[in-house]
């Protein structure tokens, strides 16, 4: 039971974190797109791979629903933004 719980919070801190890179992702400024992006990128795909996992571990969908919208967040966050602000 300790073992699927601790899953179960390494799941939402990678969720979270996930969102926080993608939020994060399009507020760094434009000199730094050579590296940094993908950087943000494959640590976006490591964290939401991580959360699926614990999502899939421990059966709850809504780690699983925060895990696909962590790894879409950098999209959500610019949609939002072109809604919001305009385009």
């Amino acid at each position: 039971m300790e073992t699927q719980k601790n899953t179960l919070v390494l799941g939402w801190v990678a969720a979270v974190l996930a969102l926080a890179i993608g939020f994060f992702s399009w507020t760094v400024p434009d000199s730094w797109y050579g590296t940094i992006d993908y950087a943000f990128m494959a640590a976006l795909v490591v964290l939401a791979a991580v959360s699926g996992w614990c999502a899939w571990k421990n059966r709850s969908a809504a780690l699983a629903i925060a895990a696909v919208v962590g790894l879409l967040s950098p999209i959500i966050v610019i949609v939002a933004s072109m809604v919001f602000i305009g385009l």
